[in-house]
């Protein structure tokens, strides 16, 4: 039975404990949210057979794992999607938007839109498609959309029932949106806000919306209507003021009565 204590002792641990010993490089292939779990369990399983302390050992786990992070492959600008997170030119920013192009015969390079969290401003950049990029680890948090005013969009953490309040170039489009209770996830980095994402589809009330052509029965016939949220979406004729719709969020599109 062995029980580990102080700094030196730590280190001994991380070579004793088999749940550390044995988590090898090849971990470095794992994405990241998964390896800390991994070790978790394999540190329980390992702790309920053998006196190891569980505190003792979390110093050993985090100079593990940061050493597999360190070491891991760095990816390329190719794998760069929206909502990624990256380090540019030593600043963490958002991926608002990627293209990618292949101009002739010239090399083919991406082309991103990418939001600095510690500035708020957004810049066009290009990358080589086989540049390599330094992601930053992303949290998310479910919130609940409480209101707006002056000072921004204030949302409350289910959790704990603290008030969270965002500025509205973290919102975009998103305020076209936000009803009262709606859940939502918010992407953090480094401790700050960067994103807010809505589920697929909400619903909506017209407030606003002229009744349609009397005899006009074409099925693609849309007219346009204004929604509680101030947004305006064509819907088809038969759809009448104070009734709930459902809007796809990522087209902005109507789908159907709610």
């Amino acid at each position: 039975m062995r029980r580990c204590f102080g700094e030196s002792a730590r280190l001994a641990c991380w070579r004793w404990c088999p749940a550390i010993a044995n988590f090898s490089a090849k971990a470095s292939r794992v994405p990241w949210r998964s390896i800390g779990k991994i070790v978790a369990a394999r540190h329980r399983n390992q702790h309920a057979r053998r006196v190891c302390s569980p505190d003792s050992c979390v110093a050993a786990l985090h100079v593990q794992t940061s050493a597999l992070r360190l070491n891991a492959p760095m990816p390329a600008a190719n794998d760069l999607r929206r909502g990624m997170a990256i380090k540019y030119n030593g600043n963490t920013a958002i991926v608002l938007e990627v293209h990618h192009r292949t101009p002739g015969n010239l090399r083919a390079f991406v082309q991103a839109i990418i939001r600095f969290i510690n500035t708020g401003k957004s810049a066009d950049v290009r990358f080589g498609s086989t540049d390599k990029v330094e992601l930053v680890e992303i949290d998310r948090k479910q919130l609940e959309f409480s209101y707006s005013d002056r000072n921004g969009y204030h949302f409350m953490d289910p959790e704990t029932y603290d008030t969270i309040t965002l500025q509205e170039n973290l919102i975009s489009d998103a305020k076209d949106y936000l009803v009262e209770n709606l859940s939502v996830q918010v992407l953090y980095a480094e401790g700050k806000p960067l994103q807010v994402e809505l589920p697929a589809s909400v619903s909506l009330k017209v407030v606003e919306s002229p009744e349609g052509l009397r005899g006009d029965t074409a099925s693609n016939v849309t007219k346009p209507a204004k929604l509680e949220t101030g947004k305006s979406i064509n819907v088809p004729l038969f759809i009448k003021e104070g009734e709930t719709i459902k809007i796809d969020t990522r087209t902005g599109a109507y789908m159907g009565r709610a």
